[in-house]
């Protein structure tokens, strides 16, 4: 057996694995999430985050309907610099949740 390089030993152990799709949303969920303060209104930086991203769409919770309804006054200038920061279209729709995370604890 020839001594492989680790790139092409990781390459290979994230495809077996299928966390490559993972790793690619966990970049971008969290390239999301810093460029998604400077949307919000005031200083409510705490007031929605990018929760998830999949086929093309990232979730975005936030707290009430009105920081909702203001983010999709700014979505289309979201989505362009989401491509432009990422040098590539990935995110395509945003979906809203409106409440917390102890909102939807069963």
């Amino acid at each position: 057996m020839g001594l492989l390089s680790i790139n092409n030993l990781l390459t290979g152990a994230m495809k077996r694995a299928n966390i490559g799709r993972q790793v690619t949303a966990g970049i971008i969920v969290s390239k999301c999430n810093e460029l998604l303060p400077s949307f919000l209104p005031d200083d409510g930086s705490d007031d929605a985050r990018v929760i998830s991203f999949v086929r093309g769409t990232i979730c975005i919770q936030a707290a009430s309907g009105f920081v909702c309804e203001h983010i999709k006054v700014y979505e289309a200038e979201y989505l362009e610099k989401v491509e432009t920061e990422l040098e590539t279209r990935v995110v395509v729709n945003i979906k809203y949740r409106v409440g917390t995370p102890n909102d939807y604890d069963f």
